[in-house]
């Protein structure tokens, strides 16, 4: 068992771990996505009704204080003067990470609506699934994980691909006769697809074998 702190963790990130209940590296390896975004082709705007996967580039980030603690990003969709704007809500600490996305073009997940400022309308995501400024690298099989408070999401990944370099291989959690007759993935494998899926087929196949576990241990 290894403590989450022997991952070059910073104290003020362990206690954030723990309010989720990851203590240990093998917890943290536990804390699977909540859900997946496919983004491996952007859709352009779609209703609000549904997650659209686009392009823009961010002009300006705004702070804003108040009743409600607010920062957002002013642009527009890519290869195009249609002005966008993306808010995210009492996550003042992404304003940094924000910033340096300013000119670059960006990738962005969310449910998009319209909206009319000063007789002017723009369309706005609030809380985006993704934003992310990687290009088209960033084009795939999105794991979206369940907030971590204080935590940007990019150091919640980051302490995920330290805690899976260091305890991979994982022990197997069921026994060879089980996963031999049902065909199932290892317990690495598992895990490296579930985190870092690469195609649809090793995602289900994960899940399928986590449903396995859960057989199994309960």
């Amino acid at each position: 068992i290894m403590n989450v702190k022997e991952l070059g963790i910073t104290e003020k990130k362990v206690r954030q771990f723990e309010k989720v209940g990851s203590i240990t590296a093998e917890d943290l390896l536990t804390f699977f996505p909540r859900k997946y975004v496919d983004r491996r082709e952007p859709t352009g705007i779609l209703p609000p009704d549904k997650e659209s996967v686009f392009y823009m580039v961010p002009q300006e980030v705004v702070q804003k204080y108040g009743k409600v603690d607010f920062v957002f990003v002013k642009g527009v969709l890519s290869n195009s003067s249609i002005p966008i704007k993306v808010i995210w809500f009492n996550q003042a600490y992404l304003y940094s990470r924000l910033h340096s996305t300013i000119g670059k073009n960006v990738l962005v997940c969310g449910c998009v609506t319209q909206e009319q400022y000063k007789g002017e309308w723009s369309y706005k995501v609030a809380s985006p699934s993704v934003f992310d400024a990687s290009g088209d690298e960033a084009l795939g099989i999105y794991p979206v994980y369940k907030n971590v408070p204080g935590m940007a999401v990019d150091y919640l990944k980051a302490s995920l691909r330290t805690a899976a370099d260091r305890l991979c291989p994982l022990p197997e959690t069921i026994p060879e006769q089980i996963l031999a007759q049902h065909n199932l993935v290892s317990h690495s494998a598992m895990v490296q697809a579930l985190h870092w899926p690469a195609t649809m087929e090793d995602l289900e196949e994960a899940q399928r074998r986590r449903r396995w576990d859960d057989l199994v241990y309960f």
